[in-house]
């Protein structure tokens, strides 16, 4: 079962290669925050360059998840800090800019 709260959500600033999977992104979290904090439950964010997809990486009591969000139209916005709230997180999955905190908005084509 997926974890809906998180401890603790980790961003990495620099752009990753999306096509890492769990074990190149398990590598890069050991580098960065130690050998045993893949591990530990906390919520780690990766983007691409382009930055209309993230990568979360997580462990649960039973092995790792790796989850992809992939927008058809728009752009992350990269969060200053590196480290996030989980409302945080599900603003920020959600489209909104965390320094002015309000939805972009939407033009609409048509109804039906």
């Amino acid at each position: 079962m997926l974890p809906l709260t998180a401890a603790r959500v980790c961003v990495f600033q620099q752009p990753i290669d999306f096509r890492k999977g769990l074990d190149g992104l398990g590598l890069l979290v050991h580098a960065e925050y130690g050998p045993m904090a893949a591990m530990s439950g906390t919520w780690f964010v990766f983007f691409n360059r382009r930055m209309d997809q993230v990568k979360i990486l997580l462990f649960d009591r039973h092995g790792f998840w790796l989850l992809l969000k992939r927008l058809e139209q728009g752009r992350f916005t990269q969060p200053a800090i590196t480290e996030l709230s989980a409302a945080d997180l599900s603003l920020l999955l959600d489209g909104v800019d965390l320094k002015v905190r309000r939805f972009p908005a939407v033009a609409v084509k048509r109804v039906a």
